[in-house]
């Protein structure tokens, strides 16, 4: 059997056809199509259709990662979107919370993101349910049509519905669904409790409207790319989580909002994956695409997540570029792999703005017309000019030939838009536009790691993307890492990871008690855990390959925030209670730095994450080749390396002949089809049994 995964990026899709017996990899790339997103990936299963014979009674399933739920975001052309809730809670989108970003404090020009539910279509109905669920006041459902006659004459596309208490009682919040579904069918609907049943009202209200906003452009360009699946490979199509687990589309389409990172997530979930198979469990993964880069850390193996992030928001960072940071965007409470993402891409443009300082991104060329070397009609210059200019990419060679590109074109952009007005060299401007790009992708780096209490000196950098080994050894000296490791495919990474994700679930129900009660919680996990049943067997996954996983925030009293840690299977009795307090005392220090073991640990929210376990393909070591790289050689050419201070007629191999056990000494520089690896001086890069290049100031002797 055979199972397809299909990644979209800012420049290319990406096709990956996996066998389950032999671990045996096929890949297609083809051009990324941002006027008709849904053409890349079906033209991309077409081509490896016709490429390898696929028999659609071969395939397992297909796999999707994608970024059309966060681009409508960050681009603000999703649907008109309503929000009905209760009387006197129509602002809580506007007010929002205080937190705000350390770099915004001070910045009095600062203006909050405009929300996607204009306040004229944000409307109140006078229905009550009280902190204990208890129902005060029912819904009149003629306000409720009342209120719909007046979207439908406003052209709205899609309603959220978030009431107060609804977490503790969704009866009100699914009587409104009815009544929209009975007189405005067409609309597409959210109701907060029905995807993220927790306490917070704003968090959950941005959660409920997101989903709504992004609903109808996800269900049209989802009915597309299902369609073709079902009709010409017959088999089903799941969608990447942001939690790192896939979904089936028809449950996608109905909460959208659970795939808004689908795309980078995937790239973590295969760093995670390789830094176990290769005995380096901490991994910071890097992915730098044509449009943007993205940092994920892997801590013993597993992807570092969290219970809230936020979408659509973007920072900017004095000499760094814009990052998109928290406090800026629309807060999603949801579980996701924590990803830093920044607008730093082989697109980004280079350019110089009022005041004369030189910048990079976050604009990007994207696929069309992409950059100037390109010869499609692009005349800024980009990260890809810059890397072309210093000799890092070979202009002849671009995407193993296929695609050739053209050298004076990135010349010319690079001298009339920053060479000339900065008055620098077109080296030193080239230059220029790769630090300022590696200072910005560097501090994504440091978001997910020295911000959140890791050292980046005790992980290893995994460099994937097509452009990200171009850049990631230069990272690496500016912040200590010791490692840098090429995977075998960096330009089809994330797709990679699609193909070896769990089938996962989360479940979530609010605990309002003030005391821990063992029977009650354990009550409540239990229907939680049926629920979780009903869903895997939908799912069609065997009993054996079924795995229920209990989690619970705590905080202590008066907190306004929660540590999330696992919870005890079966019956929770004193001591599995006991055992949850100390668990989130040890791990509110190591967060935070301290512990108040004599202030109660109140219990906040219950999880459950259900997972239907896919077996992943054995992957075998390869026997060591000849320790010499010679018969890979493929030339040599003048590269620009910052550690030797201007241009190296650097030696050029073809990684497809390089073999397990081969060393190869920087300056250097191997290509691929998919991507670029740049060696500087002083590094050694080795080949080790699963052909991933490991980087460093001397040859990796560990792992296998």
């Amino acid at each position: 059997m055979k199972r397809v995964g299909v990644d979209i990026g800012g420049t290319f899709t990406d096709v990956v056809v996996l066998d389950e017996d032999s671990g045996a990899i096929d890949v297609v790339k083809t051009p990324s199509t941002p006027e008709s997103v849904a053409d890349a990936p079906i033209a991309g299963l077409d081509e490896a259709l016709r490429t390898f014979g696929l028999d659609p009674r071969d395939l397992r399933f297909v796999a999707h990662g994608c970024t059309i739920g966060s681009n409508t975001v960050i681009e603000r052309r999703g649907a008109k979107t309503a929000l009905i809730t209760t009387k006197g809670f129509r602002d809580v989108l506007e007010l929002g919370r205080v937190a705000r970003p350390a770099d915004l404090l001070y910045d009095v020009f600062h203006t909050k993101a405009e929300v996607l539910a204009p306040r004229y279509l944000r409307r109140e109905i006078a229905e009550r349910v009280d902190y204990c669920g208890q129902v005060l006041r029912g819904v009149d459902d003629d306000e409720v049509r009342t209120i719909l006659d007046d979207f439908a004459h406003e052209g709205v596309e899609a309603v959220a519905v978030c009431l107060l208490f609804s977490y503790l009682n969704p009866e009100h919040e699914r009587r409104v669904g009815r009544v929209i579904a009975e007189r405005c069918s067409d609309l597409h609907v959210t109701l907060s409790s029905a995807i993220s049943p927790l306490y917070g009202e704003y968090e959950r209200t941005s959660t409920a409207v997101v989903n709504s906003y992004i609903g109808p452009a996800f269900q049209r360009y989802l009915a597309a790319l299902d369609g073709y699946v079902e009709r010409e490979l017959r088999t089903r199509l799941y969608l990447m989580q942001s939690n790192g687990g896939l979904l089936g589309a028809r449950d996608a389409v109905a909460q959208p909002v659970r795939v808004l990172e689908s795309g980078p997530t995937a790239g973590v979930v295969a760093a995670a994956h390789l830094g176990r198979l290769i005995d380096l469990p901490n991994v910071i993964s890097f992915d730098m695409g044509g449009t943007t880069a993205k940092a994920g850390l892997s801590v013993g193996g597993e992807g570092v997540e969290t219970s809230e992030y936020e979408v659509g928001g973007v920072l900017a960072v004095p000499g760094a570029g814009h990052l998109h940071g928290r406090g800026t965007g629309f807060p999603i409470s949801l579980p996701a792999v924590e990803v830093s993402e920044v607008g730093s891409g082989g697109g980004s443009i280079g350019w110089v703005d009022a005041g004369g300082a030189f910048r990079v991104g976050p604009r990007s060329q994207g696929a069309r017309p992409g950059p100037a070397c390109y010869g499609l009609g692009g005349d800024e210059p980009t990260v890809t000019d810059a890397q072309v200019v210093l000799g890092v990419i070979n202009p002849a060679n671009f995407l193993g030939g296929r695609m050739r590109l053209l050298p004076e074109l990135s010349a010319r952009a690079i001298e009339d838009r920053l060479a000339r007005p900065l008055g620098l060299s077109l080296r030193d401007a080239a230059r220029g536009v790769v630090e300022i790009a590696n200072a910005t992708m560097a501090q994504a780096i440091r978001l997910v790691s020295i911000n959140k209490g890791h050292d980046p000196r005790e992980f290893a950098l995994l460099a994937f993307g097509g452009a990200g080994p171009m850049h990631a050894c230069e990272i690496a000296q500016d912040l200590e890492i010791p490692w840098v490791v090429v995977p075998r495919y960096p330009g089809l990474h994330s797709a990679l990871g699609l193909v070896i994700s769990d089938i996962v679930h989360d479940f979530l129900q609010a605990y309002p008690h003030r005391q821990m009660d063992g029977a009650t919680i354990t009550a409540a996990y239990r229907q939680l855990e049926a629920r979780a049943q009903e869903v895997l067997d939908a799912d069609r996954v065997p009993p054996p390959a079924r795995l229920l996983l209990r989690t619970a925030d705590l905080r202590y009293r008066g907190q306004s925030y929660s540590v999330n840690v696992p919870a005890a299977a079966g019956t929770l009795a004193e001591r599995e209670l006991a055992d949850l307090v100390a668990t989130f005392h040890a791990k509110h220090e190591a967060l935070y730095t301290f512990r108040s073991t004599d202030e109660q640990a109140e219990l906040v929210n219950l999880r459950l994450r259900a997972v239907g376990t896919i077996q992943r393909p054995e992957q075998r070591a390869a026997r060591g080749g000849s320790p010499s790289p010679e018969a890979a050689l493929a030339g040599r050419r003048p590269v620009f390396f910052r550690a030797a201070g201007g241009y190296v007629d650097a030696p050029v191999y073809d990684r497809a002949r390089l073999r397990p056990g081969n060393v190869v000494a920087g300056p250097a520089v191997i290509e691929q089809l998919d991507s670029t690896a740049a060696l500087p001086p002083e590094t050694v890069g080795r080949v080790d049994g699963y052909l991933n290049i490991i980087i460093g100031k001397e040859p990796w002797d560990g792992g296998r």
